[in-house]
C-alpha cells in the first residue's frame, strides 16, 4: 500500500536538484565519430584524516584516497549512454574512515544505455545511480566530505531499469533495480520535485522492497536494509550565495521470521544542509546538522541497527567544511562531531573527526 501511494505521488512531482558544493569546469568534448559528440569528465581526491574515540582496530589518524573516477557520456540523440569507472568511497560522519575499500560494488560505478525519443521522456537500463535523497554520490558534489546518516541507509548503485518524465517545472523518475546491489531485482524507488523557479525546489522520494531478499544476498546493505522501506523529502532555498536544504527521512522494516527479523524496526533521520559562496572569492563554507533515532521491539534487537550505533539509539551530529577552489583544483577541510545516546549504556563520549581533502576536477 505504501509503495502504491508512492508511485501515485511521484506521477505529479518532479526531479530534484542535487547538492553541488564544488563547481567542476566545463566537460571535455570528444569527437566520437559515428557515435557523435562524447563528453569526458571526472575527478580525484584524497587527503588526511584524524578522529577521537576511534573504533577498535581503527587508526586514530592517517591518509587515504577518496575517489578517482572518470566518466564518458553521450547526451544527445535518441540513443545515449553513460559509463563511469574507478575507485569510490563515502565517509559517513561518525563512522570509521574508509581505507583501501574503493570498490564496494565493482570498478564499474555506473554504466547504462538511455533511449530518449524526446526531451520529456527517457528510459535507461544498466547499472544506475540511486534516485533517493539529496546528497550526491561523490563527496565533491556535497556541502562537505562527510555524508549524513540519511545517506548512510539509502541504496547506492543498482542494476535495473529506469524511466524519467519531464513536463515544464514538474518531472518524475521511477526505477526497478536490485537496490543495495543484492543481485535480486525487486527494489522500487522513485523521486520527483517541483521547481517553480531557480530559488526554490521541493522534492519527495521513496523506495522499498517489493518482495523479500534472503539473508545470503551479497551487496552493500544487510538483511535489515535490503528488506526495508524508506520515505523522505527535501526542500532547497537559494538566495544569492546562500543555499539551505532541510531533509527528513523515515525508514522501517516489518517482522519476518524467515529472515531473522523477529520484530519491527524503524528509524527517523533529519538534517539541514547549508552552503555559502563568498562573493568575488574562491572560498565557500558548507556543512550540515543532523539528528537520527532508531527504535525496535525486543524481538528485533539483535538485528535492528540501521546506523551502527546500537539498537534503540539516537545521536546528533555537526559538520563544518570550509573550501577553496580555483579552476580544476580544490582544497577542503571538514570538522565533524557526533554524540550518540544508547538506551542500554547511556551517553557515549563525544566523537570528533576531521579531514583535509585536496582534489582535481575535470
Amino acid at each position: 500500500m505504501v509503495l502504491r501511494s508512492l508511485v501515485a505521488a511521484l506521477a505529479v512531482i518532479a526531479l530534484p536538484s542535487k547538492a553541488r558544493a564544488l563547481n567542476p569546469p566545463q566537460n571535455i568534448a570528444i569527437d566520437g565519430g559515428p557515435l557523435g559528440q562524447i563528453v569526458f569528465s571526472g575527478g580525484v581526491d584524497g587527503g588526511f584524516y584524524a578522529q577521537s574515540n576511534a573504533p577498535k582496530n581503527t587508526k586514530t589518524y592517517g591518509a587515504a584516497l577518496g575517489n578517482a573516477l572518470v566518466e564518458l557520456q553521450k547526451t544527445t540523440g535518441i540513443v545515449q549512454f553513460t559509463i563511469e569507472i574507478g575507485a569510490y568511497s563515502a565517509q559517513t560522519l561518525g563512522a570509521a574512515p574508509v581505507v583501501n575499500n574503493y570498490f564496494s560494488v565493482s570498478p564499474l560505478f555506473a554504466g547504462y544505455i538511455t533511449i530518449a525519443p524526446n526531451d520529456n521522456v527517457s528510459v535507461s537500463a544498466g547499472q544506475l545511480n540511486p534516485l533517493v535523497g539529496y546528497e550526491g554520490a561523490q563527496d565533491w558534489l556535497n556541502t562537505g566530505e562527510f555524508f549524513s546518516a540519511i545517506a548512510a541507509t539509502q541504496p547506492g548503485q543498482g542494476r535495473g531499469v529506469q524511466i524519467a518524465l519531464t513536463q515544464g517545472t514538474l518531472s518524475a523518475s521511477l526505477s526497478l533495480t536490485d537496490g543495495y546491489y543484492t543481485g535480486v531485482v525487486n527494489y522500487l524507488q522513485g523521486i520527483g520535485s517541483w521547481a517553480p523557479n531557480e530559488q526554490n525546489s521541493l522534492s519527495v522520494y521513496g523506495g522499498g522492497n517489493l518482495g523479500r531478499t534472503g539473508v545470503n544476498a551479497l551487496g552493500s546493505g544487510n538483511v535489515l536494509l535490503n528488506n526495508s522501506t524508506l520515505l523522505g523529502a527535501f526542500y532547497t532555498r537559494t538566495q544569492g550565495g546562500l543555499s539551505i536544504t532541510p531533509e527528513v527521512q523515515v525508514q522501517y522494516a516489518n517482522p519476518n521470521a524467515a529472515l531473522g527479523l523477529g520484530g519491527y524496526a524503524r528509524n527517523l533521520s533529519a538534517a539541514v544542509f547549508a552552503l555559502y559562496q563568498f562573493s568575488g572569492t574562491n572560498y565557500s563554507l558548507g556543512g550540515f546538522v543532523e539528528y537520527a533515532t532508531q527504535a525496535s521491539n525486543k524481538a528485533a534487537t539483535t538485528t535492528a541497527d540501521f546506523f551502527g550505533t546500537g539498537p534503540n539509539s539516537s545521536f546528533y551530529g555537526v559538520s563544518i567544511a570550509p573550501a577553496w577552489q580555483k579552476g580544476n583544483l580544490f582544497a577542503r577541510a571538514d570538522l565533524g562531531l557526533l554524540h550518540a545516546h544508547v538506551t542500554a549504556g547511556g551517553a557515549k563520549p563525544l566523537a570528533l573527526q576531521t579531514t583535509m581533502e585536496v582534489g582535481l576536477l575535470f
